[in-house]
């Protein structure tokens, strides 16, 4: 008996040691492929195909990482993954662009639409891949138990395979976030684009619930930061969020413009020391400032400082200023010993010599040159500023009224951290002409708001005055000017009388007639 029972249970050992060794990988974030760089988690996949497709700007954005999965109509046409699936994207460099979807349910492989040269296999790690052409390429697909992979790599495909137990990939971080969003994208903001040149840790990972429609997108989520290398969204540790004001001082010929807010220069030095890791001392015309901007120009750049004590702010710069020319009535100044007072905000700032400025109400604005000091002050003057435009107030209704840290693009140029935002290389789109991005520090992470709205041609143009001339003459005016009608032309000349009695005749060209 005992024999019999010694037989059977060397018999169980063989057959035992004999049995395929099962994957204990059941998550769909189990397959994540570690080098993945954007994972887009999708309730529905066919909703997500009609988003994408439908969706203007990402339709138009430079090489975009999510769009050309979805563009893949052949492709498309082959897939029907049932409840959630993820799309893990990575750059392969010279192998182009990488993709692997994971989904669960039945195979996401419609196999009898398939013809039979599109269909093959391959064995890869000892395991049988189906093998299915498409006008892009060639993709494989396996499964296991309740999960099926698809990936245009094999190489992809091989590494999953052959390791079994490896910890979760890095981009799976805050997974657990927006878990009923329809799709939430996971990006890694741990190098961040500010400019072509400067990059940036603006904290370890951001999760976005992600809304696509035919003319807007838009995304709401967070930034995380949750480990000990220093992060940008840390100088707003304490801080809070300031009201965002900025627009009505940002003329429409703006590139763009970076807004930051504080509420306390104290600890704003402290955060900075530690962003830094070197003593700071904010300059002393920053102290009584709530927010600070720096806008691009094609000319040069301008420094706006929006003061919560205007006049103590103005005393504090007059060390540094003396009285220039008075332009539209407004007195300018001539500024000297100020390249410092960015110190300590780099890379998000970088520093400047800002030779001229004024004041516009609460706001101090430097500028880099004489003919961008005599623009600004004409924007302002004739209202040709942001928050005048119809696109603009359309595009505040769904912006936090107050913010950290915003990133403002104008006039079509996708670049900076809202390229990185949006997954792709930028863009120059005319019809989308604002795109923000707005942080608000909360704890150790930043709320994120993001929105980029196709306008139409009457909001382009709604609201805006253009200058059609300047013209200086030798004495000022003496009461208002008046046009009249050339009858060469069809147009308005303008009669004017200066304070001498001189009378000046002079075109819609602003030649002197």
């Amino acid at each position: 008996m005992l024999r019999k029972v010694s037989l059977w249970l060397v018999l169980a050992l063989i057959v035992f040691a004999c049995k395929p060794e099962q994957d204990s990988r059941t998550a769909l974030t189990d397959w994540v492929p570690q080098q993945t760089e954007r994972l887009l988690r999708m309730q529905s996949f066919q909703d997500a195909v009609a988003d994408f497709n439908s969706n203007d700007l990402m339709d138009h954005l430079d090489r975009p990482a999510l769009m050309p999965f979805f563009s893949d109509a052949e492709l498309m046409d082959m897939l029907s993954p049932s409840g959630t699936s993820l799309l893990c994207y990575q750059n392969g460099g010279e192998a182009g662009q990488l993709y692997t979807l994971v989904a669960y349910g039945a195979n996401p492989l419609l196999l009898d639409s398939l013809k039979t040269n599109q269909l093959g296999a391959k064995l890869i790690e000892g395991v049988e891949a189906k093998t299915i052409e498409v006008g892009t390429g060639t993709y494989y697909t396996i499964s296991r138990d309740s999960v099926h992979v698809l990936s245009n790599s094999e190489g992809i495909i091989k590494e999953l395979l052959s390791n079994k137990d490896v910890q979760a990939a890095a981009i799976t971080e805050g997974y657990h976030l927006k878990p009923k969003s329809d799709l939430a994208v996971f990006i890694p903001v741990n190098d961040v684009p500010l400019t072509d040149s400067t990059r940036v840790r603006l904290g370890s990972q951001s999760v976005m619930d992600l809304r696509l429609y035919p003319e807007m997108t838009t995304a709401n989520g967070m930034v995380l930061h949750q480990d000990s290398l220093p992060a940008l969204i840390d100088i707003f540790k304490g801080l809070r969020p300031q009201p965002e004001n900025m627009s009505s001082v940002i003329p429409l010929n703006a590139n763009g413009f970076t807004r930051l807010a504080y509420d306390d220069v104290n600890l704003l030095e402290e955060n900075l020391s530690a962003f830094q890791d070197r003593a700071i001392r904010v300059h002393p015309v920053l102290d009584a400032i709530s927010e600070m901007a720096l806008a691009n120009f094609d000319q040069g750049q301008a420094l706006i400082l929006n003061s919560t004590d205007p006049d103590l702010s103005e005393e504090e710069f007059m060390p540094y200023a003396s009285p220039d020319a008075v332009i539209r009535g407004v007195q300018t100044w001539s500024i000297q010993g100020m390249q410092t007072v960015l110190d300590g905000f780099e890379p998000l700032f970088q520093g400047s010599d800002w030779p001229l400025g004024f004041r516009w109400e609460s706001y101090f604005i430097l500028v880099s040159d004489r003919a961008m000091l005599d623009g600004y002050i004409t924007a302002l003057s004739n209202g040709q500023v942001l928050d005048k435009m119809a696109y603009y107030q359309d595009t505040a209704l769904q912006l936090s009224r107050s913010s950290s840290l915003s990133f403002y693009i104008m006039n079509g140029e996708i670049e900076g951290p809202m390229a990185a935002f949006l997954s792709s290389d930028g863009g120059q789109l005319k019809q989308f002409p604002l795109a923000v991005a707005q942080l608000s520090y909360d704890r150790n992470f930043a709320h994120l708001n993001l929105i980029c709205k196709q306008a139409s041609s009457a909001q382009m143009e709604t609201g805006t005055i253009s200058q059609r001339f300047a013209l200086n003459l030798d004495q000022a005016i003496q009461g208002e000017p008046g046009f009249f009608s050339n009858h060469r032309t069809g147009g308005k000349d303008i009669v004017v009388q200066d304070v001498g009695n001189q009378l000046y005749l002079i075109g819609a060209g602003g030649k002197q007639l």
